[in-house]
């Protein structure tokens, strides 16, 4: 009938199975060449990092958001007096704990009313997580260099400001950078598609 979808064939199917076939090998490579090239530590917090990705994917019932909190709040105390002997085991902790809170503010019934502004964060979550801590000892490290002043401050208003300050340029040179590369993935996704016909 006209319009009904020839179907495939043989030859066809044996190129689209060859693509996938090349794709799936591809993607194995670069997962090799990262855990050939970075370190365990890198790899086992980067698992921690996919928590917020199971977070992101999570589609089961989640509990009210100020439940979770109520559960990230003791967490944050066990990691801070890192009573947990297990290696990495209060960084997973922590990290389940959030994501938790994190799920459960975005896909419960009731969310915050910062979501859109949160959102907008997340779009360079990634670029935050891999720069803040060399761009933060940049700065204090570069402050104390020429003022003899910025690594260890008193706590009080000075000190409060002093953080803030630190704070708020670590997550705007996050945002720069991100420009020219996560806000660039969609793009290079679409070219990779394109050239494994996906």
């Amino acid at each position: 009938p006209a319009g009904a979808a020839e179907a495939p064939t043989p030859a066809t199917s044996y190129s689209l199975l060859v693509t996938r076939a090349l794709s799936a090998f591809v993607c194995l490579l670069a997962v090799a060449g990262l855990c050939w090239f970075l370190t365990w530590e890198i790899l086992i917090f980067f698992g921690v990092w996919l928590l917020g990705v199971a977070a992101s994917l999570w589609t089961m019932r989640v509990p009210p958001w100020w439940l979770a909190a109520c559960f990230l709040i003791p967490i944050l105390l066990v990691a801070r007096a890192e009573v947990l002997k297990v290696p990495n085991g209060w960084q997973y902790l922590l990290g389940v704990a959030f994501a938790l809170v994190l799920a459960s503010s975005a896909k419960g019934s009731r969310r915050w009313v910062w979501s859109k502004s949160s959102a907008y964060l997340a779009d360079f979550s990634y670029s935050v997580y891999l720069i803040h801590f060399p761009v933060l000892m940049l700065v204090v490290s570069a402050a104390f260099s020429l003022t003899g002043y910025g690594i260890k401050i008193p706590f009080g208003a000075v000190g409060l400001i002093w953080f803030a300050v630190v704070f708020a340029f670590a997550i705007v040179f996050a945002w720069f950078v991100s420009v020219f590369t996560e806000q660039k993935t969609s793009r290079l996704r679409s070219k990779l598609y394109s050239i494994l016909k996906l």
